[in-house]
This record gives structure tokens, C-alpha cells and sequence, in this order.
């Protein structure tokens, strides 16, 4: 610390800004607990007089080999005291520091509560920010390639110790992935800073922005990672059919012949670095690859086609994987160097840096998980007899998308039981919940329909909520009831609860069936 202050220091292990302050000399930090001390970046970029730093989310799905994924949306947050230079001012934390839980408790704070709005108050989006910068005349394409570089140095920094602590207590290839948050300063240079990296960055929604962003990181996260969503029951039986079959000795089927035109098709060369490679490394290979065609909103920023050649030499973990997967991915660019790779990089960042700056519109951000694109393993012959719902289970965000078929399905039984009740016959007691399964999808109906008048539509959402309390208690299997948060708006609050009460008439159908 020969250098001048001033500096940013902070307990180890602290989060949301808790006991962080600034000093101008270094004779000012207690050296009687452990703290972190930061450089104080004196010429931060400003946007109409205001610091800000920018939330990047970071996901690795792998740290042997190395594959780095980072979103195409994140948060800018804006301080609530327009700043200064002085060092008398050094004490107001809401000019200097850009942490969101400090400047959220100023009187100055401004939030948005329209998610369609994404450059107003003290919160925007990444794009919002690249695009008011573009406007501005800076060149925001360097800026995010010198971005991804920062990110990816910082995680090759700490490469060589957690992925040995992989390989140690990892048992299988793919047990563990991440989401880190980046916090990352931009001085008027356009030089990314990073302040520090979050291993549990916060996914509170306090802002309609925060639920558009976090929700379509998470649900891309887990898609990428091949999460698949199960219900527990029906992976019950599923697992059970699918121990005793295997049991039995499965018959071996010869291997087709394959036919002279699907050879033609592949090239010599990719044929011979195949055969070359491990059955491990053809693992790692595949899973890399079907785990970018489910990538959804993450952009894979390592490898590319241009960073073996930038950052092999600072690799530390002695293994073959890294260079393997680049050869694989990118056979052309191993075999370029010099001016035709800085074409090739221009070429292939072009498509990375439109997606950071182009403007999402609120479909980018809906969860759908059964568009997720994951690629399912074949069944084996003996499965495929089975029910679909034992060997595919539906996914739960589908069940919503299909109340509308399942309604026009059941239209004409629900017809034939008006006519019962009409002739005052009595219905049976499977005619009856066949009645009630009808009656809550035309209440399901209603909760989408959004002309509907603020009291009207809060009458509403207080009595689904009160019949979901009482009747997921007699339903008979788990159900998961959320009540939504009174912070959210009126029409964000029928959504939700249209969604439960999605999951629940499926459940119902399921018990009643």
C-alpha cells in the first residue's frame, strides 16, 4: 500500500455492503481483523454525473476443460449522489460506492416499477447502458470484448485450484456447475475494472427488471446444465419399470451397416481426429456441445475460436481436455495465425457483442423450460411399451400452455353433464369432478383475461388463493403453493396465481383419471 489512497475496504466474508468504508491513507485500516482493501479507481465512467458499476452473471459448466458461458443481460446500478472529486465527500457512501443494499436505503433512490422501461431510476439493464454509451459516440464493441477478457482471466486465475478440488471430490463429470456474479467498474478509459466476484450473487426480485433478468438466467442456467424437471411420483414408477427390465439381459442388436452416403458426408480429416480421440474425451466433446445448443441467453465466451491462441499460456492445470475441445469446436482457427485469427476473431465476436446491446423484449426473459431444447436419451426397447407419462413426465411450465387443448377437449362431456343436470338426473361422483375440473378451467380462463377492473380482479385473486389453501390439503399428492407477494402488481399477481392454479387442476385431473 505505497500508493496514494484513496482505498475501499471491507470485511472478509462480508455481503450487501455491510462494514465497508473508504480511506485516503493506509495508516486508516484496522489491522486488527482481517479486511480486503481495494484501489479506489479515481476516473470512473459517469452517465449524467452518476458512478455506476455493472452486475454481470458468469455460469461454468466446467473447469477441466474450461468452458465459461456469460449472460447476454445484466444490471447497471447507478449511485443516488451525483459524484464528486473532492475528498471531503469521501464519507458519503451513496456517491462513491455503487452497491445496490447501500443505495436503496437513500432518500434519493429512485426505482422503476414498468419492466418494459429499462433506462430509468437507479437500476438498468446492461443493454440499456451499451446502448445509451453507443448513442454517446463510445465504442462499446471493445468494451465488451475487453470485458469477456477480464472475466476470463479472473476465472484462470483461480483455474488450477478448484479444478484440482474438482478432480478430488468430484465423482462424476458434470456433478457441479456455477453462477457467479461480477461486479465490474468502467473507468472514462472504457477499461473494465472488476470489483469482485460474488459466488452467490443475490437473485432477490425487488424490481420488475430483477424478475425479467434473474428468472431468464436461472431457467437458461438450468437448461444448459440438463436439468430435467420431474414429477416425483411418476419418476417413482418410471425408475421402478426401469430396474426390473434392467435386470433382464437386453438382446444386442448388430450395428447397422452405415451406407455410402452418410460417409461421403463426412470429411477425412474430421473422420481421423475422431478416431482419435478417448472415449473420455468423447464424453467431454458431446456434453460440450449439446450444452451450447441449449444455451438459451448465455454466451460461450471460452473457448472460441481465438482463445487457445490468446490464453493457453495462461493456463495452469496440466491437462489435454482444453486443448482438445479447441482443436475439436474450432479445427480451422488451430490451424491459422497471425492477421487471418484477428479476422477471425472480428468475425466471430460480431455476433456476441449485437446480442449484449440489442434490446430483450419481455419474451426473452419468459421461463419455458419445455422449449429448452434438451436432448433426451433413447429409451430402451423395453421402455418404449411403457405409458408416455412414466418414460416422459410433462414439464410443469407446460401444463399451463396446455389448459387451452385440454379445455376444448373435455368441451363436449361437459356439454353431455349440462344435459344430466338439466333433466334432474343426479351425477355420478366421476361425472361430478369432471364438472368441478371444467368449472376451475373456466376460472383459469378468467385469472388470463387482462381487461379486468383493479377491485374486481383482487376479489379474485383472495378467493382462488383461499380455495387453493383448502383444497391442496385433500388433494392427495405434494403440491407446492406460493402465495405472491403483495409488493408485485395486480396483473403480475393473476399471473402467478393462474400458473398454480395451472399445476393444480393437472393434478387434479391426474388423481381424479
Amino acid at each position: 500500500m505505497r500508493d496514494k489512497g484513496p482505498w475501499i475496504v471491507k470485511p472478509v466474508a462480508s455481503s450487501r455492503g455491510r462494514g465497508i468504508f473508504i480511506v485516503t491513507n493506509s495508516d486508516q485500516v484496522p489491522l486488527d481483523n482481517a479486511m480486503v482493501v481495494s484501489r479506489y479507481v479515481s476516473n470512473p465512467l459517469l452517465i449524467d454525473g452518476f458512478k455506476f458499476d455493472v452486475r454481470l452473471y458468469v455460469g461454468v459448466t466446467s473447469y477441466d476443460p474450461l468452458v465459461v458461458y456469460l449472460y447476454e443481460e445484466g444490471l447497471t446500478r447507478f449511485a443516488t449522489v451525483r459524484y464528486e472529486t473532492t475528498t471531503q465527500q469521501f464519507r458519503n457512501h451513496c456517491m462513491h460506492l455503487t452497491n445496490y443494499s447501500l443505495n436503496k436505503k437513500s432518500d434519493r433512490y429512485v426505482s422503476c416499477e414498468d419492466p418494459e422501461v429499462e433506462d430509468f431510476g437507479n437500476k438498468w439493464s446492461m443493454s440499456a447502458m451499451l446502448r445509451y454509451l453507443t448513442a454517446h459516440g463510445y465504442d462499446t464493441a471493445s468494451l465488451m470484448l475487453r470485458i469477456e477478457a477480464v472475466i476470463i482471466k479472473t476465472l484462470i486465475s483461480a483455474e488450477m485450484h478448484i479444478a484440482t478440488a474438482c478432480k478430488m471430490y468430484m465423482p462424476y463429470r458434470g456433478n457441479c456447475f456455477e453462477v457467479y456474479g461480477f461486479d465490474i467498474l468502467i473507468d472514462d478509459t472504457l477499461k473494465p475494472w472488476v470489483l469482485e466476484v460474488n459466488l452467490s450473487p443475490s437473485l432477490a426480485c425487488d424490481t420488475p427488471l430483477d424478475l425479467r433478468i434473474k428468472a431468464g438466467l436461472l431457467v437458461d442456467m438450468f437448461n444448459m446444465a440438463g436439468f430435467m424437471l420431474h414429477d416425483p411420483l411418476t419418476s417413482q414408477k418410471f425408475q421402478q419399470a426401469r430396474n426390473s427390465i434392467l435386470v433382464k439381459p437386453a438382446a444386442v442388436k448388430p450395428r447397422a451397416k452405415s451406407t455410402a452416403s452418410t460417409t461421403k458426408k463426412k470429411s477425412q480429416s474430421n473422420l481421423s481426429s475422431e478416431l482419435t480421440l478417448t472415449p473420455d474425451e468423447k464424453v467431454i466433446l458431446r456434453l460440450v456441445q449439446e450444452e451450447h445448443k441449449r444455451r438459451g441467453g448465455y454466451v460461450r465466451i471460452f473457448p472460441t475460436a481465438t482463445s487457445w491462441e490468446q490464453y493457453s499460456n495462461l493456463l495452469e492445470f496440466r491437462s489435454s481436455y482444453n486443448r482438445m475441445l479447441h482443436a475439436q469446436l474450432y479445427p480451422a482457427s488451430s490451424q491459422t495465425r497471425g492477421s487471418s485469427n484477428i479476422s477471425l476473431a472480428a468475425a466471430t465476436s460480431q455476433s456476441r457483442i449485437e446480442q449484449y446491446s440489442k434490446k430483450k423484449t419481455a419474451s426473452n426473459y419468459s421461463p419455458d423450460i419445455s422449449q429448452s431444447g434438451a436432448v433426451q436419451e433413447p429409451l430402451p426397447e423395453q421402455l418404449q411399451s411403457l405409458p408416455s407419462y412414466i418414460t416422459h413426465p410433462p414439464a410443469e411450465d407446460s401444463l399451463s400452455n396446455t389448459m387451452v387443448s385440454k379445455a376444448a377437449v373435455t368441451e363436449q362431456p361437459v356439454k353431455s353433464l349440462m344435459t344430466i343436470v338439466k333433466n334432474g338426473a343426479k351425477l355420478s361422483k366421476l361425472q361430478a369432478r369432471h364438472a368441478f375440473a371444467a368449472y376451475l378451467q373456466c376460472v383459469h380462463q378468467r385469472l388470463q383475461q387482462d381487461c379486468v377492473p383493479d377491485s374486481q380482479a383482487e376479489h379474485q385473486i383472495n378467493l382462488v388463493l383461499r380455495f387453493l389453501k383448502r383444497a391442496s390439503v385433500n388433494l392427495g399428492q405434494p403440491f407446492c403453493l406460493v402465495t405472491p407477494s403483495s409488493s408485485l402488481s395486480i396483473t403480475e399477481r393473476r399471473r402467478s396465481l393462474s400458473y398454480m392454479l395451472a399445476n393444480f387442476i393437472a393434478a387434479y385431473n391426474k388423481v381424479r383419471d
